[in-house]
């Protein structure tokens, strides 16, 4: 006897449910099928049906977990075993960097010599990180093995940076640096704010008498060099090319709040940085040009899409009667000498692009603050460009603009000379600046069916088997 249809697809969708169970972050198992607050989750899938701000996850099968770095479910709800789940692609969640992902161990260190613990010996550091999670365990200064819950992560310089987590209901800020892959460093402060990250830059006594630095070596679980977060990153295709326009800037009380304009350049060199060249400024009309050039380098490692209008909402026709489209959104970088910049863009198809860009004044209080609107103001600096050499035969949906692409990643920049996966990261004694390290890998992989796509097609057979089920 020939099988229905809808026998097929039933097993079709009974096999899917049997093989794709996912793995949360402590190593359970979730539930083949799970309901909370009237929804309802099949084919062993994570999901977050009451908005969990620490991401998606699900009801457990009661069996041993045997995670990385936890071994026991978060929680109990509903009388249940809970556990989160990694966020897969796409899924709008803080990212831990990979920089520390693992298990480590070491020591940690006062000053310039190793910490003691109450025995008198040296005190043991040791720190795990599961990717994807928004969970850490670190065993601090004091000997005590916390739990922290990452808030915030911003980069600083390729392979370092700062994270923020809370942890026994505080906020607090850590510091971190991947020298050459296999040794890290975290910094952490006993002061009585915390969260407040100047005690770790700081070269003052004070400073120093609260800092506490851990070096750590690597044991097990760390992600290879294509998963580290703080590397330099081309831009996205909607400022590639070479750009000319105007610069204006806000001058300081001393000259009357003053408009300054000048000419400028936007472009990237050979290792995909951005290069802004500004000349010719003036601050009256009828005055002299100042010849003076300025240069400014910046390394982008990050990028937010905001906005993709299309035609029918951004409803601007270009002089040939295409309807023009534009793309919006924000690049993070820092500078060749370590600050932290922000731009604020918007692309349009006709070529032109007005970015707005701030460098952060108090990093340890404001990462990478980012203007509201394009406007110039006393920290913000706005550039009103052209876009040279455009290939006016391009229709809008043939541009290949990162803002169409909701899981696209900015590519990473090759070394010089060698692939990305032959770059190393700096050694302590060696530390590379930015300018002089530009390690990086290819292309993020985002192929393959994750998590999203399993749930989609298993959405889609339970929908053709209802069909047949009612027709037949």
């Amino acid at each position: 006897m020939v099988p229905s249809l809808s026998f097929v697809f039933l097993s079709v969708l009974v096999f899917v449910a049997t093989v794709s169970a996912l793995i949360t972050n402590s190593g359970c198992q979730c539930k083949t099928s799970w309901s909370y607050q009237d929804q309802s989750f099949f084919s062993g899938a994570c999901g977050n049906p009451d908005n969990d701000l620490r991401g998606p996850w699900c009801f457990i099968d009661e069996r041993p977990c045997t995670g990385l770095c936890f071994d026991e479910p978060y929680g109990v709800l509903d009388g249940q075993q809970y556990d989160h789940c990694p966020a897969w692609t796409g899924a709008e969640t803080e990212a831990i960097p990979g920089e520390v992902v693992g298990r480590w161990t070491g020591f940690w260190n006062a000053g310039d010599e190793k910490r003691l613990g109450t025995g008198g010996d040296e005190q043991a550091a040791s720190l795990c990180v599961t990717g994807g999670s928004p969970r850490l365990t670190l065993t601090d200064a004091a000997g005590r093995t916390d739990v922290h819950l990452i808030t915030d992560v911003v980069c600083t310089g390729e392979h370092r940076g700062y994270f923020y987590s809370e942890v026994n209901g505080r906020t607090r800020c850590n510091k971190f640096t991947l020298h050459h892959g296999s040794l890290l460093t975290l910094a952490t402060h006993d002061g009585d704010k915390p969260y407040d990250c100047s005690p770790l830059d700081g070269d003052e006594p004070e400073d120093t008498a609260i800092r506490n630095v851990a070096t750590l070596t690597p044991v097990k679980g760390q992600v290879e060099q294509e998963g580290l977060l703080c590397q330099p990153r081309a831009p996205p295709p909607e400022i590639a090319g070479k750009w000319t326009g105007k610069k204006k800037m806000q001058l300081s009380e001393a000259f009357d709040n003053m408009i300054e304009s000048c000419d400028v350049s936007v472009s990237q060199d050979r290792r995909s940085r951005l290069m802004i060249e500004s000349s010719g400024c003036t601050r009256l009309e009828g005055l002299e040009k100042d010849q003076t050039v300025n240069y400014q380098t910046d390394i982008i490692f990050d990028a937010h899409i905001e906005n993709c209008i299309p035609a029918e909402v951004s409803s601007t026709a270009s002089p040939d009667g295409v309807l023009s489209q534009q793309s919006t959104g924000t690049l993070l970088a820092y500078t060749t000498d370590g600050l932290q910049v922000c731009y604020r863009y918007i692309r349009t198809t006709e070529g032109t692009l007005r970015m707005a860009y701030q460098i952060t004044k108090h990093p340890e209080k404001n990462h990478h603050a980012c203007p509201d609107k394009i406007v110039v103001s006393k920290d913000v600096a706005v550039l009103d460009l052209t876009l040279e050499n455009q290939n006016n035969d391009a229709l809008p949906e043939q541009l290949e603009w990162l803002c169409r692409n909701a899981m696209g990643q900015l590519s990473l920049v090759p070394r010089e000379g060698g692939t990305a996966s032959e770059s190393e990261p700096s050694t302590p004694e060696e530390d590379e600046s930015p300018d002089d390290a530009m390690s990086s890998r290819s292309e993020s992989e985002n192929s393959g069916a994750g998590p999203g796509e399993t749930i989609r097609f298993m959405t889609f057979c339970a929908y053709l088997l209802t069909v047949l089920h009612v027709l037949g």
